[in-house]
């Protein structure tokens, strides 16, 4: 009895030959990643997302070696200061020389950062204390 080997790839984000038959979903991410407009790439599990998108960044670094792309799983950010940090970690490990690239984007991406105390009071009275975080 003759064996051949699964032609579908499951487990781990399709790449090369396994990534296939998103022509059109591709070319409008990269088109959108060219043109800096945010994109939120929304699916089921399982039904490829990161494929795509790993796809689109590893094209637009052949094309365009000093594209900078940063991704990040915000699901990982308890809160706005979490992925501020997850963002700027990310910053920090961009392809190329790291401390010429965090020297320039690193300082001007912390100075858009807000922090501002904030005060409520609960039912009875007792003040609560915290900060509240913007990103200008």
């Amino acid at each position: 009895m003759p064996t051949t080997s699964n032609p579908f790839h499951y487990g781990t984000p399709a790449e090369g030959e396994f990534f296939t038959g998103r022509r059109g979903e591709l070319d409008a991410l990269m088109s959108r990643m060219r043109n800096g407009v945010n994109v939120v790439v929304l699916s089921p599990r399982r039904y490829g997302k990161t494929s795509l998108i790993r796809a689109a960044e590893a094209r637009l670094a052949r094309g365009r070696p000093q594209a900078a792309i940063i991704d990040v799983n915000v699901l990982r950010a308890t809160s706005l200061s979490g992925l501020v940090g997850l963002l700027t970690h990310r910053a920090f490990h961009l392809p190329g020389t790291r401390w010429h690239r965090a020297r320039q984007a690193v300082p001007e991406f912390l100075r858009r950062i807000r922090i501002n105390p904030a005060v409520s009071f609960d039912p009875n009275g007792n003040p609560r204390f915290g900060f509240d975080t913007a990103i200008s």
